[in-house]
C-alpha cells in the first residue's frame, strides 16, 4: 500500500513539473484580441498600420509574445514572477533627432540629466474594433495616469518615472511623463502584465 502511495505520489509531482515546464514554454500572448506595439516619437506617438492595409499594424512596432524561457529575457527572469502577459521587441534608441528634451534627476539629489526625446518610448495596447458603421484602432497607453501603474525592470537601461501625480522627489517627473532610456543603442524592450495589475518595462542591450 505505501509503495502504491509512494508511486501515485511521484506520478502527480511529475505531472506538476510537466505542466510548470509547459506554461513556462507557452507564449504568454494577449487572449481578447489586443495587440502591443512600442511607440515614441520616431513614430508619432500613435498606432502606425500598415501602409497597404489599415486593419493591420506596422510590423516594425509591433511586439512579439514570448515564453517566460525566452533566451532574450533570461537576465531579468527574476523580475517576471507572476506574469500574465509577456512581449518583446527590437528598437534603436538615438539620443537625437526629436525637437524637445527630458530632464530628469535619477535618484533623489542627483545631478539632472538631459535627454533627447528620441529616447522615451511608451507601449501601446491596441485593438481594431468596429462601432456601427465605423472602424478603428483603439489605443491605450502603458504607464499612463490613474490607470496603468509600470515599473521598469531594467532600471540601469530604462528610468520610469514613480506612479504619482506630484515629484517623489525633485526632479523625478510625475505619471504624466515618459519612460526614457539611459543610454543610446539597440535594445529588446520588454513588455509584462503581472497577476496583480500592475505593468513592467525593459530594456535588455542586444
Amino acid at each position: 500500500m505505501k509503495k502504491l502511495v509512494t508511486i501515485l505520489l511521484v506520478a502527480i509531482l511529475a505531472a506538476s513539473c510537466i505542466c510548470v515546464f509547459a506554461a513556462c514554454e507557452k507564449p504568454l500572448a494577449d487572449t481578447e484580441g489586443f495587440s502591443y506595439m512600442i511607440t515614441g516619437d520616431w513614430n508619432g506617438w500613435n498606432v502606425n498600420t500598415d501602409p497597404d492595409d489599415e486593419t493591420k499594424l506596422d510590423a516594425q512596432y509591433v511586439m512579439e509574445a514570448i515564453a517566460v524561457s525566452d533566451s532574450r529575457v533570461k537576465s531579468i527572469k527574476d523580475q517576471l514572477d507572476g506574469v500574465k502577459l509577456l512581449y518583446i521587441s527590437e528598437h534603436e534608441f538615438v539620443n537625437e533627432g526629436a525637437s524637445w528634451d527630458i530632464t530628469v534627476s535619477l535618484t533623489n539629489g542627483a545631478t539632472p540629466s538631459v535627454f533627447n526625446g528620441n529616447m522615451a518610448i511608451k507601449v501601446l495596447k491596441v485593438k481594431y474594433e468596429t462601432l456601427g458603421d465605423e472602424s478603428s484602432w483603439s489605443k491605450a497607453f502603458i504607464p499612463d495616469p490613474q490607470t496603468a501603474n509600470a515599473r521598469t525592470l531594467t532600471p540601469d537601461t530604462l528610468y520610469i518615472p514613480p506612479f504619482s501625480e506630484v515629484e517623489t522627489y525633485t526632479g523625478s517627473l510625475t505619471w504624466k511623463d515618459n519612460p526614457v532610456a539611459l543610454e543610446a543603442g539597440t535594445y529588446y524592450v520588454v513588455f509584462a502584465a503581472f497577476t496583480d495589475g500592475t505593468f513592467g518595462l525593459g530594456l535588455i542591450a542586444k
